[in-house]
């Protein structure tokens, strides 16, 4: 295409790069990601699409230093698989990387799902963190408040519900708010 003067645009590069990564060809898979960059004004889809395959074949340090690349840019994080690859590092026993990445993300500003906080107060939670809980508890709860309209998945709103009953309660002894209460459908509709 390009001998030819045809200029490739992004769905070109993605089944490129797809293709390549399928193939177990991580080179070619690159060689397409960087002149892609170098061609199309869609860096943001690219790094996504990259770090997406990344994550796909279980190459996680690689997709965390691309998402890393593109947050320190400044790029949208919409077209990221960022929960995924939150999960994976997670999994991995990388929950410190996680929470640099998290910390980043709200320091420079960006809006994203709230609910990702859980995976990394979870562990956090686990190892006895508790101001680091606490920390990242606040974090999560400033940005479901200003960012209100945002979709939560797979269960996510109802974690946050439990997290804002709870978090006035942490290191405080018994925490009376844990009591069971009536369902009111009201309260949730």
């Amino acid at each position: 295409m390009l001998r030819k003067g045809i200029t490739p645009n992004v769905s070109s590069f993605s089944v490129l790069i797809k293709g390549s990564f399928k193939a177990g060809d991580y080179e070619a898979a690159q060689e397409a990601f960087e002149i892609a960059l170098t061609i199309c004004s869609q860096k943001d889809v690219l790094y996504g699409l990259m770090c997406d395959e990344l994550c796909g074949c279980g190459r996680l340090s690689e997709a965390k230093q691309l998402f890393e690349a593109a947050v320190e840019r400044g790029m949208s994080v919409e077209c990221f698989p960022y929960k995924s690859l939150f999960e994976g590092l997670c999994k991995e026993e990388k929950a410190d990387d996680v929470h640099s990445l998290l910390n980043k993300m709200v320091h420079k500003g960006y809006t994203f799902d709230p609910a990702v906080f859980m995976l990394i107060i979870d562990i956090f939670g686990m190892r006895g963190n508790k101001h680091e809980v606490d920390d990242l508890s606040e974090k999560m709860m400033r940005m479901a408040a200003r960012y209100d309209k945002l979709m939560f998945d797979d269960g996510s709103w109802m974690a946050m519900k439990v997290v804002r009953r709870v978090q006035s309660g942490w290191g405080q002894g018994s925490m009376p708010s844990l009591k069971m209460r009536k369902p009111n459908v009201l309260d949730d509709w």
